[in-house]
């Protein structure tokens, strides 16, 4: 159900007294008072049934409208569609012009497809279902699929070995969280700032690595990495919480300046009441014999905080909580 908006009092609210009119002069007319009245009598505004559900029928469907091979079946490339709002009590309706889901759908792929492999494009966190797994039963599977779907903005750190899903799971959260990016994004008026990143964690070291390096070659050509503790601060200063998916991380080469910027990343999006996603083959001990205890518990003490899950992708571990 749609509710009436408060920002429609400031596109219909009269205009202030002109400096240049005396100071006696009548208080303007406002000529939409009936409709602002009519508006603010009804709590409760709903589209019509026709209209209820302007979405794309899947990934496929929507990514052909972004890639241009066909048009927006809804707004035929406006960006904007009418909907008709009938008012649950006073049974009057009114008509609302609406961003078309084609300029969400554009946010999104713009932004959180390209950093998908393309074996897990199309990976949806609604409808992954168990799949015969020689390392994990069906039963752990559904286990843990329903978990991480009734609490897909939570951070969790998924542990367990190769090829049991760990990363076909990040990935549907990594859609999703990207779908709820580009909604608030554009259909709640905010700023199209980069907030989701999903990165191989070596690779994402390496780039620091990179860059450090070519700084003191090429002081000016030098490119910062996309990912830094100022992009997510840019982030959250343009209203958005950073979300951070890290694959492999027991990848990561145990150096203290890789170590470093690792321990940053995470506690700046820690601090700014970020999320963080991270996948290993290996369990917390592990870490410690190759991090360092105080690196390995620094580390994942961030990336465990508030309201982050440890889950094991094996069956003998206990329930997923």
């Amino acid at each position: 159900m749609a509710k009436y908006h408060r920002w429609r009092e400031y596109m219909f609210a009269p205009s202030k007294p002109s400096p240049l009119e005396p100071a006696d002069a009548a208080p303007a007319v406002n000529p939409h008072a009936d409709l602002i009245a009519m508006l603010e009598a009804e709590p409760t505004w709903n589209p019509a049934t026709e209209q209820a559900q302007l979405s794309y029928v899947g990934y496929a469907d929507a990514r052909s409208v972004y890639l241009g091979q066909r048009p927006c079946q809804f707004c035929a490339g406006w960006g904007s569609v009418t909907v008709k709002y009938t008012g649950a009590t006073t049974g009057k309706q009114v008509l609302s012009t609406l961003p078309c889901t084609c300029v969400r759908n554009r946010l999104y792929f713009g932004n959180i497809d390209p950093l998908v492999p393309d074996m897990y494009k199309g990976v949806d966190l609604r409808t992954i279902s168990p799949r015969v797994n020689e390392n994990l039963s069906l039963a752990r599977q559904t286990e843990i699929i329903e978990f991480i779907q009734k609490h897909s903005s939570d951070g969790y750190l998924l542990l367990g070995p190769p090829r049991v899903g760990k990363t076909h799971l990040l990935m549907g959260l990594l859609s999703t969280v990207g779908r709820r990016w580009a909604h608030n994004t554009w259909m709640k008026g905010g700023t199209p700032w980069p907030a989701v990143w999903y990165y191989h964690a070596s690779a994402l070291l390496r780039e620091h690595v990179a860059y450090v390096s070519n700084r003191v070659k090429n002081p000016e050509t030098a490119e910062p990495p996309k990912l830094t503790v100022a992009s997510i601060k840019s982030a959250v200063r343009n209203n958005h919480k950073p979300w951070l998916a890290l694959d492999d991380l027991h990848k990561v080469a145990p150096t203290p300046f890789q170590l470093e910027v690792l321990h940053d990343l995470v506690d700046t999006i820690h601090e700014n009441n970020g999320t963080v996603v991270a996948v290993s083959n290996e369990d917390v001990p592990w870490f410690r014999d190759r991090w360092g205890t105080n690196n390995a518990d620094a580390i994942f003490g961030r990336i465990l905080e508030k309201d982050a899950h440890r889950v094991w992708f094996a069956d003998r571990k206990g329930k997923v909580r």
